[in-house]
């Protein structure tokens, strides 16, 4: 009788009923998730998690490994023993059926007597066919060839409910084949589970008998439970090892970091750039980070110092005309008159601050990309020009001449480099008596273009030497400021001179004359024909 099926309903009605619920619940949830923000987990936990799983992963495929190991040495102990133990019973169950046939033939003949003959029988049966398997927890079991159990070594073997029978070893002994399993039992007092190998016996060529070895698992799986606990326990206590060293670990190696984040909030806090990490341990990755981070702090804190100065001079320089104009225009207005001479001053300081203000975008510029273009330049081509400009800026007053001017090219811009040669000797006529002679000289030196300004003037004193190419350095202030200087012509040259991959360099002697040298990488071989500037 078919058993009655429970009724079924139809689902479709159900999805609906979901399908609102869930829009209803839906923009609560999204909500939830935008305001929702995962844990932010420092980085030195994440560093001992990873570790310690790492370590973990590592100790429980090793823990797998040996018990797999193990596993397979001892299950192959107990199949080879077992083999070898198969070998002896069957080839004692030969001995005895021949022994057996030799007595019959004896009692046949009236050699011995039938008493005799059973007492000999029983004697050998005991001992040619149990005796090698007085072993604890070994067992054995001689089967008919049609599977009746006509012997066994123990006596709670002769019971099939306690040790089942698996009758598949006829199977494969009908192919003449070993057979090998393993055998639960309802009771563990017995011994079991066992490990069955069973082996045909053949007499004349015929199938005679099976032998089936038993062998107790019970240490086998006393011995592989007690492994696996010791390597469960051992990985445990490994990974907990490793979790509470390596975050004791990582915390020192990182005490670094949290010094270079407290000081940067401090810095940012107070605003107090002259804060550094104090200590900075070891020179390995942490504490390379620490001394880069304090040389980046210098480099701040001194652009900022540069930056203030720069303004201060910049409201220095531009207080002086903006004065004098505010003066002049304010006498103008109080005598209700146009004065020429005020008009000329005024017009003059107007064209100091027109040339300061060039100066220092020209200064601006070079802080991000002052080579705007990149050329062959024929620095001796720019040498002639520069002269021909000079003698008529100088006019009686000095002699500008070239000296010893050899064809030379580099790499850059052919203007600034005019305007880098132009500002030397702008400079030399500027800051020399009447009657100074300046030379200007070009020659290749090695791999490199060396460009010189030299003059016969009064020289530069050794303590002014370090600062000439600072912004609005001077050495004599009231006389460059009389001369329409503004401070900022050899911080250009040295700006155009960087920007080029070069340097300039001065050399001074107090009575005897100044001498700039500027220093140019070549032109490659490979580059195109150079221009005149």
């Amino acid at each position: 009788m078919t058993p009655a099926m429970p009724p079924t309903y139809p689902a479709q009605p159900a999805v609906p009923r979901l399908a609102a619920r869930f829009g209803r619940i839906g923009p609560g949830l999204g909500r939830l998730g935008r305001a929702w923000r995962p844990p932010t987990i420092l980085i030195r936990w994440k560093l001992t998690l990873f570790y310690s799983a790492v370590l973990a992963l590592t100790l429980m495929s090793f823990s797998l490994a040996v018990y797999t190991y193990m596993d397979r040495t001892l299950m192959g102990d107990i199949r080879r023993s077992s083999q070898e133990r198969a070998a002896q019973a069957a080839d004692g169950l030969l001995r005895e059926a021949r022994r057996q046939e030799d007595r019959a033939m004896a009692v046949a003949s009236g050699r011995i007597g039938w008493a005799e003959a059973s007492l000999l029988r029983e004697w050998d049966e005991l001992q040619g066919s149990f005796e090698p398997w007085r072993y604890e927890g070994v067992g054995i079991r001689y089967y008919h060839w049609t599977g009746q159990l006509v012997g066994t070594s123990d006596k709670f073997l002769w019971d099939r409910d306690h040790v089942p029978i698996d009758y598949n070893m006829f199977v494969d002994a009908s192919r003449g084949m070993d057979h090998a399993v393993v055998v639960s039992t309802s009771s563990v007092s017995v011994g079991g589970p066992f490990y069955s190998y069973s082996r045909p016996v053949f007499r004349d060529q015929h199938p005679w008998a099976v032998v089936e070895i038993l062998t107790s698992l019970q240490s086998y799986d006393r011995t592989m439970d007690r492994l696996a606990r010791l390597l469960a326990l051992a990985t445990v206590l490994a990974t907990a090892l490793a979790f509470f060293t390596g975050a004791a670990v990582t915390e020192a190696a990182l005490r670094p970091l949290d010094a270079i984040a407290r000081t940067a909030q401090e810095i940012n806090q107070k605003r107090d750039l002259s804060r550094r990490i104090a200590d900075r341990g070891p020179l390995d990755e942490i504490g390379r980070l620490a001394t880069t981070f304090n040389d980046m702090l210098d480099q701040i804190q001194g652009m900022f110092e540069r930056q203030r100065q720069f303004l201060a001079d910049v409201s220095h320089e531009l207080r002086t005309p903006l004065t004098t104009i505010r003066g002049e225009v304010d006498l103008m207005r109080r005598f209700d008159r146009l004065d020429p001479e005020g008009m000329d001053a005024v017009h003059g300081e107007a064209e100091r601050m027109s040339r300061l203000v060039e100066d220092l975008l020209l200064l601006a510029r070079s802080n991000e990309q002052l080579v705007r273009r990149s050329a062959p330049v024929a620095l001796d081509g720019i040498v002639e020009e520069v002269l021909r400009q000079a003698q008529v800026l100088a006019g009686d007053h000095h002699v500008v001449s070239a000296g010893d001017v050899r064809p030379v090219a580099v790499t850059g811009d052919g203007d600034q480099l005019k305007q880098l040669l132009l500002n030397l000797v702008s400079n030399a006529l500027r800051h020399t008596p009447a009657g100074t002679r300046v030379t200007m000289g070009l020659r290749q030196v090695g791999s490199e273009a060396e460009l010189t300004v030299a003059d016969d003037g009064p020289g530069i004193p050794a303590e002014d030497l370090p600062f000439v190419f600072d912004r609005f350095y001077r050495v004599d202030k009231a006389r460059a400021r009389a001369s329409g200087g503004t401070g900022l012509g050899l911080s250009i040259v040295h700006a155009i001179a960087t920007g080029h991959g070069g340097r300039v360099a001065v050399a001074s002697d107090v009575g005897r004359g100044t001498v700039f040298t500027v220093r140019l990488p070549l032109t490659a071989p490979s580059a195109a024909k150079p221009e005149a500037g």
